[in-house]
């Protein structure tokens, strides 16, 4: 049993003992060059030509971006398997996530481990304080974070759940190298 997302290793435990194996996400180059290496070592089988061209356009889009991005301060306020994977996405690409909000601390040593300046369990309120304290120029949070953004005088990347505003929205694919 593979499960992606460290909120999911309880259960994949209890469906398959010791032969569980837990990543905790799957978004990045470096998340998605560990799974992809792991997933071939495990099938005997080399990697995809198809995986390895999604692999080079996000590391072009990851130089791209990192002369927008670079040092750019970010704020998040998602759940924490995404939390964590946006997180080390941002990270990649050069940003500075100066708060994460997340709904909760489970697993809270996972939460710990993140390139992040402070992590927090609240609520948009708190994403919203935190992030003017920050001083952060994007956040990245569901369409509820909108109202936060506007009044911060941010701009805001709509992630997670839900997106209510965007069309769309909800076929958009944000794990491995997609």
């Amino acid at each position: 049993v593979l499960a992606i997302g460290a909120s999911l290793a309880p259960a994949a435990r209890m469906l398959a003992g010791g032969d569980a194996w837990t990543v905790p996400h799957a978004v990045g180059l470096e998340a998605s060059d560990s799974l992809v290496r792991q997933l071939a070592a495990v099938s005997g089988r080399e990697v995809p030509e198809g995986l390895r061209q999604w692999r080079s356009r996000l590391t072009d889009g990851l130089l791209d971006a990192s002369g927008v991005l670079a040092g750019r301060r970010v704020a998040l306020a998602l759940e924490p398997d995404l939390l964590a994977g946006v997180a080390a996405l941002l990270t990649e690409a050069g940003c500075k996530v100066v708060t994460a909000v997340t709904t909760s601390a489970s697993p809270a040593a996972h939460l710990e481990q993140l390139a992040c300046e402070e992590v927090v369990v609240g609520d948009f309120d708190d994403t919203e304080e935190r992030a003017r304290e920050a001083g952060a120029e994007l956040l990245v949070a569901s369409s509820h974070g909108a109202a936060a953004a506007g009044r911060l005088g941010i701009p805001l990347l709509r992630l997670g759940f839900p997106v209510v505003d965007r069309l769309g929205a909800q076929h958009l694919t944000s794990v491995g190298y997609r």
